[in-house]
């Protein structure tokens, strides 16, 4: 997880809806329209005599996976942006220049302002979409490809010299540029790429698409970048570099994007039937205009001019802790990958929370869930301040704790709870007071504002860290910390330069400050926003000339029928129908934990039913005695309030026999075991075979990351323990051949390095032991000494 790009990335996402509101609120009334018109020409709806039938999703599988496939290429460079930012602090970049890249987060945040001219502008014969979409993509690949070969260079420091910000700002601006260009014509694209029943499943494509690309070029290649990471779960032999480069990643990508852009250009044609009408250039040029006038004319609306004030300045409090948050705890020793990989538990809460969220928001007040949020997430940034100010004295030598990553991700939790509850309240005002004639315009507009009101704080939060720090030289009497060039100077004259106030304290208590006084004094009038009428702030009667409420066509009313009627009763009683399913729900899982004794605590291998030891599951349990031929361990079974503790309330405490599978231990080894394991620790089991009352296990341990340690291998690769045959597993099974290479390999590896076993004696030692194991050379000693003790 990264903090500071967690939240750039939630952002992005924010800003999805700012074009797509857009471009479907306005398209779909065009759409209406076209199709009115198509029902006038007597092959609109057929080929070859032959009415179109429709056959539900099955029969456009092909145009949604070639929308997710869009919106994936989509996330990578939004992914690529979220990760330049880490890599730049671990090379020491001032946070002026963390501040200078933050532009780089501004296009999806603008793109209102060139939608329109993406959606009016474009060559008919090649297609409305296809004008823009295979351009944009060519240069996105074509801009891949020269920073493959130029970004180690922009990246590189000599010196005092640092890395190029500037280029890498002004090239991964225009990244970001055509990914927003990109995004606003696949938006206008699946509205006409699907049918009609089918539209629905666009925003699945965008949602689904551009998250699984940001994972891919932020957290995916975070991981795969770090050599820390590749060495210790991926590779047998460290490396000094990761599996993949930065300029291998954008190289790879480039590629893709222009054979896929070249693909679609030449085998996907655009459903063009919605420009058989005759229609002339000069009113989609006036409908451009008109909506520019639009958009003027709502914001010089009292009501939406105060409204739009009030979003600018509103995230001014948490600007420290959402920009510099998680560049602090990177500067601080988090490895990069680690804060990535935390992200990834997020997703599902990311999806949940919206859901669980709009049962509050949805009534005639929403903002009242973002007043009361408000306090909440200024004291999450008091926290955070707290957590970058604990993390350098958790670290250990090999890492952070496991405690600290739960504390971490915990932390993350109850910020997006609070995030989630201003922005779905926001959004849902934002539904309340959209004029419904030009919905997508005025909520277009809204989401903008909102958008910006957290882009420019984050970038002056990142402005000011540098001048609000305080530092000073120790070990140079005369000199200074002021500037790059006088901590240089100090550098060389034998001291070091040590921070005395940390600006990022000093700005987390002053946004806290500034958003409690917003709270106190504005938060009270957005408030009051909601009992104004909606007519204030209406656009109808201020419409420009040209733009005719009585053209626009009304929706059309759905037909009642059984499937309306249940819908119908579901929202009427949407609290009610949620409990029934969420206890039922809770019910079933009971049941089926119950079923298949999830939540039973085993006190011999005879309790531990066959299937697990079929399907090779992993219990947990707490070590609780080392023996001769393995380990004494207590089951921890799967904890569920109130119910477990009725089921284990009279179990008496017994241990499971566990030896360690594959593997010959020997009297090093167990030593070994004696001094890494410790009583009461929990330990991983993978299930293996059982004979008896014996269990032989795969045990794993956690020490301090994300993934356990299996002690099996770790014995082999120091060469404290030799391979054995696996007992009781079938030899010509997939697993055997699976844990035999892997041991082999772990135990080669202790060969080549010399480890344990495999330790041979240097020419002195084996001369040293013919010496000492030498008749003749003992016989002296033994003269020597009687001949001492006469005298």
């Amino acid at each position: 997880m990264e903090l500071s790009q967690s939240i750039t990335h939630k952002n992005g996402r924010q800003r999805k809806p700012v074009v797509s509101n857009l471009d479907m609120g306005e398209r779909e009334s065009k759409l209406d329209v076209e199709g009115d018109e198509e029902a006038l020409l007597p092959n609109s709806d057929k080929a070859d005599g032959q009415a179109k039938m429709s056959h539900g999703i099955k029969g456009e599988l092909r145009n949604v996976a070639l929308l997710l496939f869009l919106y994936v290429l989509q996330g990578i460079p939004l992914g690529l942006a979220g990760s330049i930012p880490l890599i730049m602090q671990s090379k020491n970049v001032s946070y002026k220049d963390q501040a200078y890249f933050s532009f780089v987060f501004w296009p999806f945040s603008l793109k209102l302002f060139w939608a329109p001219l993406v959606d009016s502008l474009y060559l008919q014969r090649f297609g409305r979409r296809k004008s823009w979409l295979v351009p944009t993509q060519y240069l996105l690949g074509l801009f891949m490809l020269y920073l493959s070969v130029t970004v180690d260079g922009m990246l590189q420091t000599d010196g005092q010299k640092g890395p190029d910000v500037i280029t890498l700002t002004a090239v991964f601006f225009m990244l970001a540029f055509l990914a927003a260009t990109q995004d606003i014509a696949v938006d206008g694209w699946a509205l006409t790429m699907l049918s009609r029943e089918n539209v629905g499943y666009a925003s699945t494509c965008n949602s689904v698409g551009q998250t699984a690309g940001y994972f891919l070029g932020n957290v995916l290649f975070l991981a795969l970048e770090s050599a820390d990471f590749c060495n210790k779960y991926l590779r047998f032999e460290p490396q000094e570099r990761g599996i993949v480069t930065l300029s291998d990643f954008l190289f790879f990508w480039g590629i893709v994007f222009m054979i896929s852009t070249t693909l679609v250009a030449i085998l996907k044609k655009e459903n063009n039937k919605q420009y058989l009408t005759k229609k002339k250039p000069k009113e989609e040029t006036q409908s451009v205009m008109e909506t520019y006038k639009l958009l003027i004319s709502i914001i010089k609306m009292p009501t939406v001019f105060t409204f739009c004030a009030l979003l600018l300045t509103a995230k001014i409090g948490f600007s420290a802790a959402d920009a510099v948050t998680g560049l602090k705890l990177v500067e601080a020793g988090v490895p990069k990958e680690q804060l990535a990989l935390l992200a990834v538990p997020m997703v599902p809460l990311q999806i949940l929370l919206p859901l669980i969220i709009s049962k509050y928001t949805a009534g005639p007040r929403p903002l009242d869930v973002f007043y009361k949020a408000f306090p909440f997430r200024l004291l999450i940034g008091l926290e955070y301040a707290l957590l970058v100010w604990w993390t350098p004295s958790v670290r250990q030598e090999g890492g952070f704790p496991v405690y600290y990553y739960a504390f971490v991700l915990l932390s993350y939790a109850v910020h997006q709870v609070a995030l989630y509850s201003m922005y779905v309240a926001c959004m849902a005002f934002h539904a309340k007071v959209s004029d419904p004639v030009i919905g997508g315009t005025y909520m277009t507009l809204l989401n903008t504002v909102t958008n910006l009101g957290g882009n420019w704080p984050s970038t002056l939060a990142l402005w000011l860290v540098d001048p609000l720090t305080f530092k000073e030289c120790q070990g140079a009497p005369g000199q200074t910390c002021g500037s790059v060039e006088d901590a240089g100077l100090c550098v060389r004259e034998g001291g070091t330069c040590v921070t005395t106030l940390d600006g990022y304290y000093v700005e987390s208590v002053v946004c806290v400050l500034i958003g409690l006084c917003w709270w106190i004094f504005f938060g009270k009038r957005m408030k009051r926003l909601q009992e104004e009428s909606p007519s204030a702030s209406s656009s109808v009667n201020k419409m420009p000339p040209g733009l005719d409420p009585s053209d626009v066509n009304e929706e059309d009313k759905p037909s009642k029928n059984v499937i309306a009627h249940i819908s119908q009763f579901a929202d009427d009683n949407l609290t009610f129908v949620r409990n029934i399913s969420t206890c039922l729900g809770l019910a079933g899982l009971l049941i089926i934990a119950r079923s298949i004794r999830l939540i039973t605590k085993f006190g011999s291998a005879a309790d531990i039913p066959a299937r697990f030891i079929e399907r090779n599951i992993s219990i947990r349990g707490r070590l609780r005695n080392i023996t001769e031929k393995g380990l004494e361990v207590e089951h921890i079974p799967i904890y569920v309030p109130l119910l477990s503790r009725l089921l284990t309330k009279r179990q008496p405490v017994t241990l499971l026999d566990v030896r360690l599978a594959g593997v010959e231990l020997t009297s090093e080894g167990q030593d070994w075991i004696g001094q890494q394991l410790k009583p009461a620790e929990t330990v991983w089991l993978r299930l293996i075979t059982r004979q008896n009352e014996t269990l032989h296990c795969l045990v794993s341990v956690n020490r301090g990351s994300l993934f356990n340690t299996c002690v099996n291998e770790e014995l082999l690769r120091h060469g404290l323990a030799r391979t054995s045959p696996f007992v009781g597993l079938d030899p010509h099974s997939r697993i055997y051949w699976h844990l035999y290479k892997r041991f082999l390999r772990a135990e080669s590896r202790a060969e080549k390095k010399g480890k344990g076993l495999w330790k041979e004696e240097n020419r002195l030692e084996r001369a040293a032991n013919v010496l000492r194991n030498n008749m003749l050379v003992n016989s002296m000693k033994k003269l020597f000494k009687l001949g001492a003790k006469e005298k």
